[in-house]
Protein backbone atom coordinates (compact mmCIF):
# COMPACT_ATOMS: atom_id res chain seq x y z
CA UNK A 1 0.00 0.00 0.00
CA UNK A 2 3.04 2.43 -0.73
CA UNK A 3 0.52 5.42 -1.07
CA UNK A 4 1.84 7.80 1.72
CA UNK A 5 -1.65 7.91 2.63
CA UNK A 6 -1.43 8.84 6.69
CA UNK A 7 -2.49 5.14 7.84
CA UNK A 8 0.35 3.57 6.17
CA UNK A 9 3.05 5.97 7.23
CA UNK A 10 1.41 5.50 11.09
CA UNK A 11 2.15 1.38 10.36
CA UNK A 12 5.05 1.61 8.11
CA UNK A 13 3.12 0.61 4.84
CA UNK A 14 3.35 -3.14 7.06
CA UNK A 15 0.00 -4.91 6.91
CA UNK A 16 -1.75 -1.58 7.56
CA UNK A 17 -5.25 -2.51 7.20
CA UNK A 18 -4.59 -5.42 9.61
CA UNK A 19 -2.61 -3.10 12.27
CA UNK A 20 -5.62 -0.44 11.84
CA UNK A 21 -7.74 -2.47 12.76
CA UNK A 22 -6.28 -4.33 15.69
CA UNK A 23 -5.43 -0.57 16.74
CA UNK A 24 -9.46 0.24 16.41
CA UNK A 25 -10.55 -3.37 17.94
CA UNK A 26 -8.49 -2.43 21.38
CA UNK A 27 -9.75 1.46 21.33
CA UNK A 28 -12.95 0.13 21.39
CA UNK A 29 -12.76 -2.51 23.59
CA UNK A 30 -11.13 0.53 25.71
CA UNK A 31 -13.75 3.66 25.26
CA UNK A 32 -15.72 3.98 28.53
CA UNK A 33 -19.42 3.26 26.70
CA UNK A 34 -18.38 -0.25 25.88
CA UNK A 35 -15.11 -0.52 28.70
CA UNK A 36 -15.17 -4.82 28.13
CA UNK A 37 -11.52 -4.87 28.81
CA UNK A 38 -10.53 -1.74 31.72
CA UNK A 39 -10.77 -4.89 34.84
CA UNK A 40 -8.83 -7.48 32.97
CA UNK A 41 -4.75 -7.85 34.83
CA UNK A 42 -2.05 -6.32 32.80
CA UNK A 43 -0.79 -10.20 31.75
CA UNK A 44 -4.70 -10.36 30.74
CA UNK A 45 -4.40 -7.23 28.77
CA UNK A 46 -1.30 -7.98 26.85
CA UNK A 47 -2.87 -11.50 25.95
CA UNK A 48 -5.93 -9.80 24.39
CA UNK A 49 -3.56 -6.96 22.74
CA UNK A 50 -0.97 -9.73 21.37
CA UNK A 51 -4.24 -11.99 20.33
CA UNK A 52 -6.23 -9.34 18.51
CA UNK A 53 -3.79 -9.19 15.39
CA UNK A 54 -3.39 -12.95 14.64
CA UNK A 55 -7.00 -13.41 14.99
CA UNK A 56 -7.09 -10.34 12.32
CA UNK A 57 -4.98 -11.93 10.12
CA UNK A 58 -6.34 -15.66 10.49
CA UNK A 59 -9.61 -14.03 9.54
CA UNK A 60 -8.17 -12.40 6.54
CA UNK A 61 -6.65 -15.44 5.15
CA UNK A 62 -9.69 -17.55 5.63
CA UNK A 63 -11.83 -14.96 3.65
CA UNK A 64 -9.39 -15.30 0.84
CA UNK A 65 -9.08 -18.72 0.55
CA UNK A 66 -12.99 -19.27 0.66
CA UNK A 67 -13.36 -16.87 -2.35
CA UNK A 68 -10.32 -18.54 -4.21
CA UNK A 69 -11.99 -22.06 -3.50
CA UNK A 70 -15.29 -20.80 -4.96
CA UNK A 71 -13.04 -19.02 -7.97
CA UNK A 72 -11.87 -22.39 -9.11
Amino acid sequence: MSNRSEVAMLYNDRAVLENHHASASLRLMNDEDFNIISSLKPAEYRYIQQSVSPLITYNKRTCYNNIHLRLG
